[in-house]
């Protein structure tokens, strides 16, 4: 065993240099005013954001709790501050198309004085007309008028009369119009005294009236011409008096919007509508809900808006994110009504920018489509699903004129997971999000980057109300964003972790009445956030004290080995050992993994044991045939494995059970290996080790170890106790490059190097692996079996 294998305590963590933060308390330190380790991220968001053209929307990859979405929320709302505010937008009734619903765009604040203008106006105007047409000059007109063709039709009817009269008739004005009667002695006989005439005199006057019928024809074209006449005379009263009070009280509100045709063009419909009714409103028949059809749906106010809108929809479901138009029971029926029409987020962030969670749209497929939709055409449509309203009830729908989207970016924010899967999935998703914006977990630990850290600590303070924190409790902050970035050259950017942890610690400060946050707070928050997840990890160690699970931490064992791996549990993950067997036969079926036979190995671990054949073959077989069936088996576990850090240990536990060579129980392993027998780096090394070291601490710190890749030594930033047990010699922890390395670590022998006859040095492990493989090939041949 090579002594340079063994790292130091100064090895497994990397502490923060104090002479780094040049403060007492990060009282000292101004607060955080920009985006921390995400440059590339912020130049990609600057870039989407300035950018106005078309389809240059934006994605921002990463994983929550990167500061993904409170940077995007910081940058775009920075930008959008010195941009113009976008118009307001409201709806009003579409006179000539019931159905239908009009937009109108006014200036920002323009909606809200629109609104309150017209409003006055119209009430202004109905009273008015109502006056007038209880006026006493009205009555006097309107009975002039009438009275003038009233006496025309005297006139027309004593002309007609006259003649009547001469021939023993009478014209009489019923409600119909004017009838011939037949009068004798100056009366107007009866049919009873017509009936009783003499025949003769009977016909003549029948003759006579037949006669007469053609004049009386011509009189009543004459009357129904000269009612007509009136009729529109009339009208045209009533309209012209109303048109005088519309274009009066109107005039001042077209002169303000003059320059806004739809405004004009609607105001003009509101006049003739006016009109329309002039009728109605002289034979006191007006509605008294006609006023409402003059209302005006603002449905998006920009009065108060500094900049462009920056609206984040925080549930982005597709009557949120587009609207809708509510409906109610009226007369049986289900209407819809302009009034009634609802805004989405999209309306409010016209103009300017909306930020979505690209996972929580997505949940709502219809979303997802309409969105695509809206981008396409560049249009906003609000439209209820097919669907949603009983199809029992009849419906009067509503068609609201569509929005212009006009230079809104449009801001999804998701994991690489998502953002992977659209663009393989969705060709729309790859034309319109054509700007990617990545977050990554993790920045270089630069002695700036280490100042923001500090300056990050100072805005939380402020921000939440908590205690300052002294240097070295900062720097204990900035060691503990190495441990999460698993890596002593970088500092996590979850900062979400971050915050957590600075909130707890100032609580437990505050706790011991301290005035500033001490190292010993930070230190406590750790340990009180692990002792409230890790129950779990508790219980397995209690199943290993109690001899339910097997893992043995000392003497030797042949083909047999600890394997160090993690468990993860959403919110908490910790280590986990397992014991990893091999047996060795005579065979041709070569290595069987077992758990792929059942169905428990995922494809990357699955890979990792073909490769151990694949380094057999290349180490041993080059004078042999490898005759061999081998079974690999991770004992007691009933879970599904994936991933190959455990390959390392499965030849370990090979070579053992084929050369019959014991290997110490006390130490575990862990690292991936490829065929050449290079220990490549693994995840979750922290974890993995202190996992193990804790199994050893409940039976006794004797010098147990572990086996890791070298190329994992700057993610070390293990725990305090297990370093100060490294330092006085009760665990140790070996970094290795090759598989041989480990071999002459777990059973005290030299690997042994191929000398020039092309055999290994006798007493090595490869001599023996290479004797036993030889023998069993010969075995192989002499039987000739399978």
């Amino acid at each position: 065993m090579k002594i340079e294998h063994l790292l130091s305590y100064e090895d497994l963590y990397a502490k923060c240099d104090l002479n780094l933060l040049k403060f007492s308390t990060t009282e000292e330190v101004p607060p955080l005013n920009e985006p921390i380790g995400q440059e590339r991220a912020v130049e990609a968001i600057k870039f989407g954001l300035d950018n106005k053209l078309p389809r240059y929307h934006i994605f921002v990859v990463g994983i929550p709790g990167t500061g993904r979405t409170s940077t995007t929320l910081t940058l775009t709302r920075q930008i959008a501050s010195d941009e113009k505010v976008p118009d307001d937008i409201l709806y009003v009734k579409d006179f000539t198309q019931p159905d239908h619903a009009t937009v109108l765009l006014l200036p920002a604040g323009e909606g809200k004085k629109f609104v309150t203008a017209l409003r006055n106006k119209v009430k202004s105007i109905y009273d008015k007309i109502v006056k007038l047409f209880a006026s006493e000059e009205y009555h006097k007109e309107l009975k002039s008028v009438k009275a003038r063709y009233e006496t025309e039709r005297v006139n027309l009817i004593d002309r007609t009369q006259r003649e009547a009269q001469n021939k023993g008739f009478t014209i009489q004005r019923t409600a119909t119009g004017v009838t011939l009667l037949p009068v004798k002695d100056g009366k107007v006989m009866t049919a009873e005294e017509f009936v009783m005439l003499p025949a003769d005199e009977r016909e003549q006057l029948e003759r006579v009236a037949a006669e007469l019928e053609d004049k009386l024809d011509k009189l009543k074209l004459q009357l129904v011409k000269l009612e007509e006449e009136e009729r529109q005379k009339v009208t045209k009263l009533h309209e012209t008096r109303v048109r005088t009070i519309v274009r009066e009280l109107m005039a001042t509100l077209k002169e303000r919007y003059r320059i806004y045709k739809k405004v004009q063009e609607y105001l003009d419909a509101v006049e003739h509508e006016f009109v329309r009714n002039s009728e109605l409103f002289a034979e006191k028949k007006v509605s008294p809900t006609f006023i409402d059809n003059f209302s005006v749906n603002l449905i998006v106010d920009n009065s108060k808006l500094k900049g462009a809108p920056v609206v984040l929809e925080a549930n982005p479901t597709y009557y949120n994110l587009f609207g809708k138009l509510e409906y109610e029971m009226k007369d049986g029926t289900t209407r819809a009504d302009f009034r009634k029409i609802k805004p989405g987020s999209i309306h409010r962030a016209r103009g300017g920018y909306l930020i979505i969670s690209a996972e929580s749209m997505l949940r709502d497929p219809f979303a997802w489509n309409k969105l695509k939709q809206t981008l396409r055409t560049g249009e906003i449509i609000i439209e209820n699903l097919e669907g949603q309203i009983p199809r029992a009830i009849p419906i009067s729908t509503l068609r609201a004129e569509p929005v212009p989207l006009d230079t809104t970016t449009i801001i999804l924010i998701g994991t690489p997971m998502i953002y992977e899967l659209l663009w393989s999935m969705d060709e729309d998703f790859r034309k319109f999000f054509r700007v990617k914006a990545e977050f990554s977990t993790e920045m270089d630990r630069t002695p700036e980057n280490i100042h923001k850290y500090a300056q990050f600590i100072r805005t939380q303070v402020e921000q939440l109300n908590l205690l300052h924190f002294t240097k070295e409790a900062v720097a204990k902050v900035v060691e503990y964003g190495s441990r999460l970035a698993e890596n002593q050259r970088k500092l996590s950017t979850r900062f979400a972790e971050l915050v957590d942890l600075i909130t707890e610690a100032s609580y437990w400060a505050a706790k011991n009445h301290r005035k500033y946050v001490e190292v010993e707070d930070v230190e406590l928050a750790i340990k009180k956030k692990r002792y409230r997840v890790n129950l779990t990890e508790e219980k397995f160690q209690e199943l290993f004290t109690e001899g339910v699970f097997l893992i043995d931490i000392e003497g030797k064992r042949i083909g047999q080995v600890n394997a160090l791996s993690v468990v993860e549990l959403g919110d908490y993950t910790f280590g986990k050992p397992i014991r990893v067997t091999a047996r060795v036969g005579v065979g041709k079926k070569g290595i069987i993994n077992i758990e792929r036979e059942v169905e428990l190995s995922g494809p990357i671990h699955s890979k990792g044991v073909l490769i151990l054949g694949g380094y057999l073959t290349g180490k041993y077989g080059y004078d042999k045939d490898l005759s061999l069936v081998a079974t690999l088996c991770f004992e007691q576990l009933y879970e599904e494995i994936e991933g190959d850090s455990a390959s390392s240990a499965e030849l370990y536990a090979l070579i053992s059970s084929i050369a019959r060579i014991p290997l110490r129980q006390d130490i575990a392993v862990t690292g991936s290996v490829n065929q050449a027998g290079e220990i490549q780096p693994v995840g979750g090394l922290n974890e993995k080790i202190e996992g193990f070291f804790e199994l050893c601490k409940r039976k006794g710190l004797k010098g147990q170890a572990v086996i890791i890749p070298r190329r994992n030594l700057q993610n070390l930033m293990l725990s305090e106790e297990l370093r100060t047990a490294v330092e006085e010699g009760k665990f140790h922890v070996h970094a290795i490059d090759h598989i041989e390395e480990g071999l002459e670590i777990l059973t005290g022998m030299k690997a042994g190097k191929l000398t020039k006859t092309g055999r290994y040095p006798q007493g090595t492990i490869n001599y023996l692996v290479d004797k036993r493989l030889r023998e069993m090939s010969q075995k192989m041949k002499k039987t000739g079996g399978e």
